[in-house]
């Protein structure tokens, strides 16, 4: 058996917007219960916003109403999402045996 082998970098842009009044401390209490501890504090929020992005990026299309584990519903939770792109997707490396 022959195999080609490639390293694939998979880039996309993505919005996060989390709005405080919704988005709360006791929201993000929940989430570490359950899902991992990004903890409450400042710099919770940009590692619940690269989490939600990530999500995002893995999908074709995120709708206010849908649901994220962990948050519930977007729009409930105080999350907006915006996709700007299509993935750009680039060989980096390979295309030799694996």
């Amino acid at each position: 058996m022959t195999t080609k082998c490639f390293v694939v970098e998979v880039t996309r842009q993505v919005t996060v917007e989390l709005d405080t009044s919704r988005f709360t401390k006791e929201l993000m209490e929940e989430f570490n219960a359950v899902i991992t501890d990004f903890g409450t504090d400042e710099d919770a929020y940009e590692a619940h916003a690269r989490h939600i992005a990530w999500f995002a990026a893995n999908v074709s299309e995120v709708s206010p109403d849908d649901f994220a584990e962990g948050y519930g519903v977007l729009k409930d939770a105080g999350i907006t999402v915006k996709v700007h792109s299509e993935p750009d997707v680039e060989i980096v490396g390979g295309g030799g045996s694996a």
